[in-house]
């Protein structure tokens, strides 16, 4: 099955149903796939399980078997695989108590492919684009949920354009004054830096071009709304000045050179301190001394014009390839705003360091149509399971019922006497997998754990109040 194929497939499907916008279910589809198309993600399998991702919403069993027909097995099984993930939701009360390891964790392992979750990743940024259909306060459980879970798990991913367009919109919804107060004045500061930057592109076109360099780029780049707000509140606390008119952050805009070899790097960089002064406090050698994510380039504020000062990056074009797309993200580093101490942000790392073929920088990843594509999961020792309320709860692989109860709470472990997964009566001896939802019974008369549990129980947690009421 091809792209066109699917779309018209997805256009059969799914009709003129509507969603609350006003849009149709194959419009949203179809503006996922545009939306994947201009973050550069050129895989068609990717691209397919986006259009076709409702089309088991609008399928009866008897239409479900007919879509088995048309649709090849192993798109099928990612699109069934998708709808799991989708049913899934970390609910707002949870993020009091929240942990982005489990959630970034959890995602993972129940996606299994990277495909799968960019797919996701996209939607609920529309989702959070169209959120103005909703009432106030589901705006904000929506955009609370982007800023924990969708956002973070971009940026492990590496996809930092789509982590930042998510934070960004739910930084507009969630703190509309302070949006629209910074979106004015960086409009205000951004009319006279365009004009001084197409100078100085010029400028340095011509001065590069003479030292004989040709493989080179010159870009501009006006720092995210978020971001800026992170950084004003950062530089706030700690007492320092951001200037009036915030001209003391001087990477609110960035002129950014990227050239072909290390020493062009270094070349280019000895040629701007001759053209201009620079801030010898503000200069960052990367490519020297790496970043812990392996982010490269060379960083330094210069006065470009008069009184105006400005950031420049200097990189090579695989250090920007990977800083935009690879695994060392510009934002890995910084991964829920907890730096590289970030646990998922390592044990991602780390796995793809030792497994490398699982994680596939997606824009420049094209999947031969007769290649299947069956990647390890991170974290296989692991299993992330939800309560009722959407709280992800960690558990070793193997782990039961009475393992979970007792995670929850050791009182709900103690007078455990039933359970459901999935809505389902199990036995408390039930193994569980990741993505289960578990919902314990308990006897408000039954005094203690049945010291047989023992047996079957993973957690240490466990063992040590069951063995401890059995004495």
């Amino acid at each position: 099955m091809n792209l066109k194929e699917a779309k018209n497939l997805s256009k059969d499907l799914c009709g003129d149903a509507k969603r609350l916008s006003g849009e149709t279910y194959y419009e949203h589809a179809l503006e996922i796939v545009t939306k994947l198309s201009s973050y550069g993600i050129k895989d068609e399998t990717t691209l397919i399980v986006a259009i076709l991702h409702h089309c088991l919403d609008f399928s009866d069993e008897i239409s479900k078997k007919k879509l088995l027909k048309r649709i090849p097995e192993d798109l099928m099984e990612l699109i069934k695989k998708y709808n799991e993930i989708a049913k899934k939701t970390i609910q707002v009360e949870s993020f009091e108590k929240y942990n982005e390891k489990y959630a970034v964790q959890a995602f993972i392992s129940l996606g299994g492919d990277i495909r799968l979750l960019i797919v996701r990743i996209v939607d609920k940024l529309q989702a959070l684009e169209n959120s103005w259909v909703l009432d106030r306060e589901k705006q904000k459980e929506v955009a609370l949920r982007a800023f924990y879970l969708y956002a973070p798990l971009a940026k492990i991913l590496g996809v930092y354009k789509i982590s930042r367009d998510i934070e960004n919109a739910a930084f507009k919804i969630l703190y509309p004054e302070s949006y629209f107060g910074l979106e004015q004045v960086v409009k205000k500061k951004s009319w006279g830096t365009k004009k001084i930057f197409r100078e100085v592109e010029k400028f340095l076109r011509e001065v590069l071009s003479e030292r004989g360099l040709s493989n080179f780029e010159i870009q501009y780049r006006t720092k995210g709304l978020y971001s800026l707000f992170k950084k004003i509140n950062r530089y706030t606390e700690e007492g320092m000045d951001i200037g009036e008119n915030l001209e003391r952050i001087y990477d609110l805009f960035a002129l950014r050179i990227i050239v072909e070899t290390v020493e062009e790097c270094y070349l280019v960089e000895n040629l701007l301190t001759q053209l201009w002064n620079n801030l010898p406090e503000e200069r960052n050698d990367y490519i020297e001394y790496p970043r812990q994510s392996g982010y490269q380039s060379i960083q330094n504020a210069f006065k470009i014009d008069g009184g105006f000062t400005v950031e420049i990056q200097i990189r090579t074009h695989e250090m920007h390839k990977q800083a935009e797309f690879g695994s060392s993200s510009h934002l890995l580093y910084k991964i829920g705003d907890k730096g590289i101490k970030s646990g998922a942000a390592k044990k991602f790392k780390q796995y793809l360091s030792k497994n490398p073929s699982w994680f596939k920088e997606l824009n420049y990843w094209e999947v031969e149509k007769e290649q299947k594509y069956i990647p390890n999961t991170p974290f296989k020792n692991k299993i992330y399971v939800f309560t009722p309320k959407g709280d992800i709860i960690e558990l070793p692989k193997g782990a039961s019922t009475v393992d979970f109860a007792y995670a929850v709470h050791t009182e709900i472990g103690n007078k455990c006497v039933g359970a459901f997964v999935n809505g389902q009566i199990v036995k408390l001896d039930q193994k569980l997998k990741t993505g289960d939802t578990i919902k314990i019974k308990v006897g408000k008369k039954k005094r203690g754990p049945n010291k047989d549990w023992v047996n079957f129980v993973k957690t240490r947690q466990a063992k040590i109040q069951i063995n401890k009421a059995g004495k």
